[in-house]
């Protein structure tokens, strides 16, 4: 199991107030995750804010797309 896809299960555990995520991963797909976590009335309420180290304009809009409450870029 990846990192992101554990990250659904973990929000239900803890319940944080906020999800900050580094969209770019290697392995998995966070904008599926946050998807995931906005589909569930359990949690959809957590407000999720994604990173990417560089500007990348299709991986920003798939993230807000996908339910991010804010996206930024390093560059």
């Amino acid at each position: 199991m990846t990192v992101a896809a554990a990250v659904p299960d973990m929000v239900r555990r803890e319940m944080p107030m906020l999800l900050i995520a580094e969209l770019a991963l290697r392995h998995g797909d966070f904008c599926g995750v946050i998807a995931e976590l906005k589909q569930d009335p359990a949690i959809a309420h957590v407000p999720v804010i994604g990173f990417t180290p560089q500007k990348n304009q299709k991986l920003q809009d798939d993230a807000v797309a996908a339910g991010a409450r804010l996206v930024a870029a390093n560059s």
